[in-house]
């Protein structure tokens, strides 16, 4: 079982973590709360107790929850979701990461998350991820440059852009 699993659980619920027993719209609210705040982790299929009851999911179910998340909250939260088991019980991770500043759209959020995730990654990568024109890109990433978030290092050739620690 993994160890920081185990960890949250002896902790119990938080600022930054809470348990929840099934998916639904108390899941997408905390979300939000933590998006809105310094972050968080949501675990379905776990009791506020802390008892591990787990859940039944397919893959249909997750991205059914992933577009209930993205569609129940502006701008749209778009989470990480881990599948884990614990105790031989299915149990759900989802987290989010602090929201950006205001004045950031959906793409410029993306773009960010995009950049956190690939350290040194280069324009064509974040075109291809994210679906988008280069220059739209290369529009998002001025932005966020002006607002000293990202930053590039290393030659044109071989550099890429990183995300500036936030204090």
């Amino acid at each position: 079982m993994n160890h920081s699993i185990i960890q949250l659980l002896r902790q119990g619920e938080s600022e930054t973590v809470e348990f929840k027993s099934t998916f639904g719209k108390e899941v997408i609210e905390s979300l939000c709360a933590f998006a809105n705040n310094i972050g968080g982790v949501v675990l379905v299929g776990i009791e506020n107790s802390g008892k591990i009851t787990g859940v039944n999911y397919g893959s249909e179910s997750i991205q059914d929850w992933v577009n209930q998340i993205k569609q129940g909250t502006s701008p749209s939260i778009v989470p990480d979701i881990r599948l884990l088991e614990i105790n031989r019980k299915q149990v759900v991770e989802i987290s989010v990461n602090e929201g950006l500043n205001e004045g950031l759209n959906e793409g410029e959020n993306k773009l960010f998350d995009t950049i956190k995730k690939n350290p040194g990654i280069r324009i064509p990568e974040m075109a291809k991820i994210l679906l988008s024109p280069k220059k739209t890109v290369e529009r998002w990433i001025s932005k966020l440059k002006k607002m000293n978030l990202i930053e590039y290092r290393g030659s044109k050739k071989t550099g890429g852009y990183f995300v500036l620690n936030r204090k």
